[in-house]
C-alpha cells in the first residue's frame, strides 16, 4: 500500500523517510533509498527539497560527514531514479571525491538519458 492510499501526508513521510535513511538507517539504507525512488513523482520535489534542506543544515557543523554523505548518496539516488538529470551536476559537484558509487550511478545514468 503506498503512503497516500494510507492517508499519510507526503511530507510526514518523505521526512521521516529520510531522518530515518540518515540516522538509524540500520542497514536497511538500500530499503530506504528504494522508497525514495519509488515516490509518487508528485512528491520529487519535496524530497529534493527535504534532502537539500537537511545537508545544508548538517554541513555547516563538520560533526555529521557521515550523515552528509549519506543524504547525499540518496540526493544522487532521488535524481537518478526521477531522471532529473538537471541535478546532476549539482548533486556531483557537492559530493566531490567523498563518494564514488553515487558518482558512477550519475554518470552512467545521463549517458543512458543522452
Amino acid at each position: 500500500i503506498s503512503y497516500r492510499e494510507a492517508g499519510v501526508e507526503p511530507e510526514v513521510y518523505v521526512r521521516d523517510a529520510v531522518e530515518f535513511a540518515i540516522w538509524q538507517d540500520y542497514g536497511a539504507g538500500d530499503e530506504l533509498e528504494r522508497a525514495l525512488q519509488r515516490l509518487d513523482a508528485r512528491d520529487v520535489d519535496l524530497a529534493a527539497r527535504v534532502l537539500d534542506k537537511t545537508i545544508a543544515e548538517l554541513e555547516p557543523h563538520g560533526l555529521f560527514e557521515c550523515q552528509v554523505e549519506r543524504a547525499l548518496a540518496l540526493r544522487a539516488g532521488l535524481a537518478v531514479a526521477h531522471g532529473r538529470f538537471d541535478d546532476l551536476v549539482g548533486v556531483a559537484e557537492r559530493i566531490g571525491a567523498s563518494q564514488w558509487q553515487p558518482i558512477t550511478r550519475m554518470g552512467e545514468a545521463a549517458m543512458r538519458g543522452g
